[in-house]
């Protein structure tokens, strides 16, 4: 079994979540790790691939914006949500790297590729359309994790600990930050227009990568030739009950005038995973 160290740190005293530093050890990830399922698998190396620069870009367009902020509960917010992304930047980093030492999986191409990308969207967007793009990211990795703390049948797919642990912290952190970019982005006066086009570009620009990679994957080790295996693999993403069919309504929502992150309040849920993951009843201190 693959070794998890949680250390929790609170490195903002009065934020509305912690800070929490895990350790991750991914040397014995089986190179399927979903499902036993190539294209399943693919797609969640090729999403965690994405996140250290992803990360990276979110945290930079709240950064640049807080200024704008007068509210002091949510500069605490900021802050907290700016280490909450950092850890989850680290750990997929070491992920990646671990991945290409134990099964020669390159996905530091893919990761590489991603921080052009990153610094392509921001060369050509203001600071205003990089945070409407930060809101709408983490309406989508919310969304999804709500998928995901709610279907622990699809959960169990993952069959080792270790990356059902770092999937699930990662999804409970974007439940707990998941306003504070979109009320950055309210108090420094975006408007809605700005907000529903830069979502769906931002989903649109990263999307054709996101396949391209998969697809590299699946010819480079011959898994494109499983034609059943890819039927399973798009059935766990799209069919009834995929991670993605089901959460389009909720990725819809975000195209309402009057909605707001904490609309989608699963309170009970989140804390009952907390406890799940053994997050609750650590010594949280300030650094």
């Amino acid at each position: 079994m693959s070794k998890v160290t949680q250390k929790p740190v609170r490195r903002h005293e009065g934020a509305s979540f912690p800070v929490r530093k895990m350790d991750f050890d991914f040397s014995a990830v089986p190179r399927y790790l979903y499902n036993d399922n190539p294209l399943a698998s693919y797609f969640w190396l090729v999403i965690q691939a994405k996140f250290p620069d992803g990360e990276q870009f979110f945290i930079d367009a709240v950064r640049d914006s807080r200024d704008a902020v007068d509210d002091d509960d949510l500069q605490r917010d900021i802050s907290a949500f700016i280490g909450q992304e950092a850890m989850h930047g680290r750990a997929h980093r070491l992920a990646n790297e671990m991945l290409l030492e134990v099964h020669g999986i390159d996905v530091i191409k893919t990761e590489k590729r991603t921080k052009v990308l990153m610094k392509w969207f921001n060369r050509i967007h203001t600071p205003k359309q990089r945070l409407a793009a930060t809101a709408g990211a983490e309406h989508l990795t919310a969304s999804l994790a709500r998928f995901l703390l709610r279907h622990p049948e699809y959960l169990a797919g993952f069959k080792d600990d270790t990356i059902r642990h770092l999937v699930m912290w990662h999804a409970l952190e974007e439940r707990e930050h998941r306003a504070v970019a979109f009320d950055v982005y309210q108090k420094s006066g975006g408007d809605h227009r700005t907000r529903v086009v830069m979502y769906v570009w931002f989903i649109a620009a990263l999307a054709p990568f996101v396949v391209m990679d998969m697809i590299k994957l699946m010819i480079r080790d011959g898994s494109w030739k499983d034609l059943a295996g890819i039927s399973a693999g798009l059935k766990s993403l799209f069919g009834k009950g995929g991670l993605l069919s089901h959460s389009t309504p909720a990725l819809m929502d975000y195209f309402r005038r009057d909605f707001h992150p904490n609309d989608d309040d699963q309170t009970r849920l989140e804390a009952g995973w907390r406890k799940e993951l053994g997050l609750d009843g650590l010594s949280v201190e300030p650094s």
